[in-house]
């Protein structure tokens, strides 16, 4: 199983379990599963829930323990401001005050630990599906961005997965320059990057700016230097429009920048 099939099983499956409120772990290995033998018929049982499970799980498990907890707790600093505003007992009000803003700055928490991909600090696919789409459609009128890092492969391959790490990292952090606008990891290499104020000529140019300064810089990582770029696609979207569509579209886009960024550097 990939990088990218299994980001699209575990999304696929956070998807389908948010709809209830309790989840066991053998209705969540199952659900996992169900959409994993969708995506790749061939796959065995164990190898995908061994691959894909486990981590997510606890991760999931993790979160509904959590925010029942801060639930039960709101519910009782509500009772305890019903009796304070009852009593007029305003030094009682002030102490539930101040623990309801405490509760508020650990839900904020818990709320980044669900939207935010762990290795580079950006939004995650989930964000992009309940926040920037509705039912997989725009909710709003913007740009899109769809890049992946060139031969990223041939950089986990010729010095491992720290290294790649750190170039997933680095272009994660570089995205995020874009004035007004929100950076997702969708899958392994591949980000999208959004924007409701930046439109496609802005962001082509944006994107250009990095790879013109990335092809000055030789990145070292213990000893060994290598360089790093990146292939994109930009197009403008409609409130309403697919999200499929207008991803096959970018899709196409960043494709056809990586082959002509192929054949210039294969002249250099």
């Amino acid at each position: 199983m990939n990088t990218r099939e299994l980001q699209e099983i575990t999304n696929d499956t956070l998807k389908e379990v948010r709809n209830y409120e309790i989840v066991t772990p053998n209705f969540f290995s199952d659900t996992f599963y169900e959409k994993a033998i969708v995506v790749n018929p061939d796959l065995q049982k164990e190898e995908i829930l061994n691959e894909g499970v486990e981590g997510t799980l606890a991760k999931v498990l993790h979160i509904q323990k959590e925010t029942k907890e801060h639930t039960s707790e709101l519910k009782e600093n509500i009772n305890e401001a019903t009796v304070a505003i009852s009593n007029k007992d305003d030094k009682s009000l002030g102490e539930v005050q101040s623990k309801i803003d405490d509760l508020y700055k650990r839900i904020l928490q818990l709320e980044e630990q669900v939207y935010i991909d762990e290795l580079t600090k950006v939004q995650n696919r989930k964000w992009l599906f309940e926040e920037l789409l509705n039912d997989e459609h725009f909710k709003n009128d913007g740009t899109l961005t769809f890049l992946d890092i060139d031969k990223f492969k041939s950089i986990n391959d010729s010095y491992g997965h720290v290294a790649g790490d750190k170039v997933l990292v680095m272009i994660a952090t570089l995205t995020k320059k874009l004035p007004n606008s929100k950076t997702i990891r969708y899958g392994g290499d591949e980000f999208i990057i959004v924007s409701q104020s930046e439109n496609k000529e802005s962001q082509q140019k944006f994107f250009e700016n990095i790879n013109k300064n990335l092809a000055k810089k030789n990145l070292k990582y213990q000893g060994e230097l290598f360089r790093v770029g990146i292939s994109y696609g930009c197009i403008d979207y409609k409130a309403g429009e697919d999200f499929n569509k207008v991803l096959e579209k970018v899709d196409k886009m960043m494709y056809e920048h990586k082959k002509i960024r192929a054949s210039l550097l294969e002249t250099v």
